[in-house]
């Protein structure tokens, strides 16, 4: 074989390993850049269960007649969807990767559909030891 000829087929075979490697880091960057995402879904999702729960608790203490208002993000913040589901003691955020929850101290609750009122204002309230969301 030629010079020529090899110092082509070296040049290829540099060539090849320098894009596997590419590759293989832009892999690991994708992947690292994946696991971001999910864990600032998961704070935001975090933060919307632990406010909830802060508030209903807060209200639940404070006794009857005590009222408290605020309003729930429309989504997650980087603009994921979400749905709140309150099951017994457990204030539960699910959105299309995991869910996160938060605990209540007590499972006194009537309550309404909140994922129909997700960025309008709601009210919590505390009547004869039970909590009522409006």
């Amino acid at each position: 074989m030629s010079k020529k000829a090899q110092f082509s087929f070296d040049l290829m075979v540099v060539i090849s390993i320098m894009l596997l490697l590419f590759l293989g880091l832009f892999q690991f960057y994708i992947g690292k850049a994946e696991g971001a995402s999910i864990t600032r879904q998961k704070l935001s999702a975090k933060s919307i269960s632990d406010t909830l729960a802060s508030r209903m608790d807060s209200v639940l203490q404070a006794g009857n007649g005590t009222e408290s208002k605020f309003s729930l993000p429309q989504t997650l913040s980087d603009g994921e969807n979400y749905t709140i589901e309150i099951v017994g003691r457990r204030v539960d955020v699910v959105f299309n990767r995991a869910s996160v929850s938060s605990l209540l101290s007590s499972s006194d609750l009537l309550s309404v559909d909140l994922n129909a009122r997700k960025g309008t204002e709601i009210e919590i309230s505390s009547i004869g030891g039970k909590i009522y969301l409006k």
